[in-house]
């Protein structure tokens, strides 16, 4: 088995019996029928376990900036540890700060900003609305309340001060897994725990198809157990690099 979207799809059409989720159950097709909405419940699940699971790995992310860029969307970001900036010459960490803070520092018109190598950032704002500006109203007239980022996206970096050339952003934070959308597609959940998956596919279809309370509360009690579990296998590795640090440095 590979672990892909293919073979997830495959398991849960054939746990759940709905074989119409996919072309051609008897005869192993196991692309997506039409009109199929197991690929929605993979998904739904994976986003789902990610949040349940509250002890996400960190990982890096690179963004390439350009001259005047204040704000970057980042796909898939949950939250950000650390930002950092470089070009040919250095690397350096920005400081982070509220957005109160930045609005206090750099509330002047960016057209009046002096350009430099960022320092500081902060999670951009949320928006729940996408954000139109009439179009005498530029971007030179934005100051921080505005999060240029664009209209839906859930998270982004707000940086300060505006880049001055280009510039590597790297960004060690905690992302949303993969969504997964063509038939080879992967993620961390279907390499290394396509069982849990599957399971949480299970109770989303028993959340949005069947609307069965006692199903719910089955698979619902299942995938605790397993998250939980899952979880503890994270924190027993941190722990153990923890101690091996520790006794080097004392040796």
């Amino acid at each position: 088995m590979a672990n892909d979207l293919i073979d997830v799809r495959e398991r849960v059409a054939r746990r759940t019996g709905h074989h119409e989720f996919v072309t051609d159950f008897a005869a192993g097709i196991m692309t997506l029928a039409a009109g199929s909405p197991v690929d929605q419940f993979i998904n739904t699940a994976q986003r789902g376990l990610d949040r349940r699971l509250g002890q996400p790995q960190m990982r890096w992310h690179l963004i390439e900036l350009a001259v005047d860029d204040f704000v970057k969307s980042v796909a898939g970001l949950r939250y950000a540890k650390e930002v950092w900036v470089a070009d040919v010459e250095k690397r350096t960490q920005l400081g982070r700060q509220t957005v109160e803070e930045l609005r206090a520092n750099f509330s002047a018109k960016l057209s009046t900003l002096t350009k430099a190598r960022p320092k500081v950032w902060s999670p951009a704002p949320r928006t729940t609305h996408p954000i139109t500006l009439a179009d005498t109203f530029t971007q030179d007239d934005d100051d921080i309340l505005f999060n240029k980022a664009a209209g839906w996206e859930d998270t982004g970096i707000l940086f300060y001060p505006p880049a001055d050339k280009a510039y590597t952003m790297r960004i060690l934070g905690a992302f949303y897994s993969t969504t997964l959308a063509i038939d080879a597609d992967e993620s961390w959940w279907s390499v290394n725990h396509i069982d849990t998956l599957v399971e949480g596919s299970i109770l989303e279809v028993e959340k949005q198809l069947h609307r069965n309370q006692e199903g719910i509360n089955i698979w619902e009690r299942s995938l605790s157990t397993r998250v939980r579990e899952i979880y503890n296998d994270i924190i027993a590795v941190e722990a153990e690099a923890y101690t091996v640090d520790e006794m080097e440095m004392e040796g």
